[in-house]
């Protein structure tokens, strides 16, 4: 499973997908509602390299983005 995340002034975005491509995908769907709900201007080719897209493990606790080992 992979997880996109955006980081942007007012607002901090996740998406999950089974691929990298989906996670990015279903990020830029969910962009493109937040802009209709809230008037956005901005487009998402201003954030799209401020994507960060990691492969993520269920039943895997994080932090700061990094997997938790013993």
């Amino acid at each position: 499973m992979f997880k996109a995340y955006l980081e942007t002034e007012h607002f901090i975005f996740e998406a999950y997908g089974a691929s990298e491509e989906e996670a990015r995908a279903a990020l830029l769907a969910g962009w493109e509602v937040h802009r209709v709900q809230y008037r956005a201007t901005a487009g998402f080719p201003d954030y799209a390299d401020d994507v960060q897209v990691s492969e993520i493990r269920l039943g895997a606790a994080y932090r700061d983005r990094e997997e938790i080992r013993s």
